[in-house]
Formats: structure tokens, sequence, C-alpha cells
């Protein structure tokens, strides 16, 4: 399972970012 690791990455990457982003923007607004 070592076909496209950075792909792979950038898939993983781009799916936590916005998560993350939600979850500071919460801890802002909520603190």
């Amino acid at each position: 399972m070592k076909r496209n690791e950075k792909g792979q990455g950038l898939v993983e990457f781009a799916f936590i970012l916005p998560i993350l982003l939600m979850l500071l923007l919460g801890i802002v607004e909520g603190g």
C-alpha cells in the first residue's frame, strides 16, 4: 500500500483541515 503516499496524505489533510478549522472556530466563538 505504498502506491501514492503523497496523494493519500493530501486527501487526508484536505479531509481533516475543515474539521480542525471548525473545532478552532467553535473554541474561539465559545471561549
